[in-house]
């Protein structure tokens, strides 16, 4: 205890995954690209190092460099401060929604921990398409990471006088910003959380009552004893939102799948392409229920459709356009300011970058009409089929799709990347940007009647109008 801190604030916080997620051990194996951290039992968690950095990120971005200092320490050559603020590892929890702590005898008796204790619970296959619509160089990879619907539990604590109470207050309201996402893939639908309970209690060691409750204080992330439940008021993110109800005009297809929707054939055949699924984790109260086969949209199909479409609108409002004398810096979409500002950016030769202000989470569908077709192809000169073409596919008919886009930081979005992105959505809206598989032939042709709905500081507008500022 710091003799100026005397108040010890303590919150318990169970989350709960929206989407796929997973802290990432930077290293592959044989056949996989990337890794997870696992604790002690071989289960998946959630590092405190992990939590702190996100949350003094958050804490940076929305109150300010002082008060992120004031609450997670500082060190400026021979001046610093520890920080106030203590986090505890974030531990997943069994199928009856307890938390797993210490070392646990025959874990894989549990059925979500058994799961969980897969090598790849999940794994996402990813690949970067060019301005061809071909696999970009060394733009093929996959993910490992943990299903959606996984509980975790952790601590957070903060010592503070008298007037820090308000702060701690701030400091939990960040778990409900749009920006509150761990792991890897933030931006391309992975690691949003929900905050399913909250509880906390202050105790002042100035007086014996609160070094009593203090010393009495539980220390498992199971217990509520002594703390209070705290409701969560949800954050007022400085974001623009924007939200589209679409509806397909036939079938569309998110390829990549390996479990069919519809029964085999009378010969016992099953579609040759079929939409992507994965298992996912529901909840009835404190019984955990997995779900194997859950048809999924990944975040990454819309971004990338956007992304190519939002850099020719970009180019078409700045004038940058690609002709034959064009360098190959000028060619690449990647090098664009619009597409870096909202997109995000790498580079490995100097180590900079930046990640995008685009968040789009991942789309479950919940009972999808699913419809199959047969495809051949035919030779030119005898007219027959030729051998080894024939196929079938399967896609969903007509399902609607809702889809959700938060813009973090937009008042540092230029104008140009505003109306780039609005005439982007526009195009989406109204059939002519497809999306997934078969775009060339009829299929993902999305229509919203409603137009996109944009919202500035929560506050839902009509036809928000992003060319206030271009010349």
């Amino acid at each position: 205890m710091i003799e100026s801190k005397p108040i010890y604030h303590q919150a318990r916080v169970e989350i709960e995954a929206l989407t796929p997620h997973g802290v990432h051990a930077g290293h592959g194996d044989t056949t996989h690209d990337v890794l997870l951290v696992r604790d002690a039992n071989g289960l998946p968690y959630l590092p405190a190092t992990g939590l702190a950095g996100v949350l003094r990120h958050l804490c940076r971005e929305k109150y300010g460099e002082q008060l992120e200092q004031e609450l997670f320490g500082y060190a400026k050559g021979e001046l610093g401060q520890t920080s106030l603020v203590q986090l505890t590892a974030g531990v997943v929890h069994n199928q009856h929604n307890q938390p797993c702590e210490g070392l646990l005898n025959e874990p894989g008796h549990d059925a979500v921990l058994a799961l969980l204790l897969q090598d790849k619970p999940l794994v996402r296959q990813r690949v970067r398409l060019n301005e061809l619509g071909s696999a970009a160089h060394t733009g093929k990879f996959d993910v490992t990471c943990i299903p959606a619907g996984v509980r975790y539990s952790f601590f957070i604590g903060y010592w503070s006088d008298e007037s820090g109470r308000e702060h701690f207050d701030r400091l939990l309201a960040l778990l409900s910003s749009a920006g509150f996402r761990l792991g890897h893939g933030t931006r391309s639908g992975h690691g949003a959380f929900k905050v399913n309970q909250l509880q906390k209690a202050s105790w002042d060691l100035t007086t014996a009552q609160g070094r009593e409750g203090y010393l009495q204080r539980s220390r498992s992330r199971g217990s509520s004893e002594g703390l209070a439940d705290f409701i969560l008021i949800e954050s007022a993110d400085n974001a623009l939102k924007a939200e589209l109800q679409l509806k397909a005009e036939s079938g569309w297809r998110v390829g990549g799948g390996e479990q069919a929707f519809s029964d085999p054939d009378e010969r016992g055949k099953v579609p040759d392409l079929v939409p992507q699924s994965e298992a996912r984790i529901l909840w009835q109260g404190d019984k955990a229920v997995i779900v194997l086969k859950q048809p999924v949209v990944p975040a990454s199909a819309v971004k990338g459709a956007l992304a190519h479409r939002f850099a020719y609108h970009y180019r078409c409002l700045t004038g940058q356009f690609v002709n034959s004398e064009a360098s190959a810096v000028e060619m690449d979409n990647l090098q664009l300011e619009g597409v870096k500002e909202l997109f995000g950016f790498a580079s490995d030769s100097d180590l900079s970058g930046a990640a995008g202000a685009l968040v789009i989470d991942d789309i479950y569908l919940d009972q999808p009409v699913v419809a199959r077709q047969t495809h051949n192809k035919i030779d030119q000169f005898t007219g027959g089929v030729i051998s080894g073409a024939l196929f079938e596919e399967e896609f969903f008919w007509q399902t609607p799709l809702s889809l959700s886009l938060n813009i973090l930081r937009p008042e540092r979005i230029s104008a140009q990347s505003r109306e780039a992105l609005k005439r982007t959505l526009e195009d989406l809206c109204e059939g002519f940007l497809p999306l997934g598989a078969g775009g060339s032939r009829g299929l993902g042709a999305f229509i919203a009647q409603q137009g996109v709905k944009w919202s500035d500081q929560g506050n839902w507008i009509e036809g928000y109008d992003s060319k206030e500022s271009i010349g």
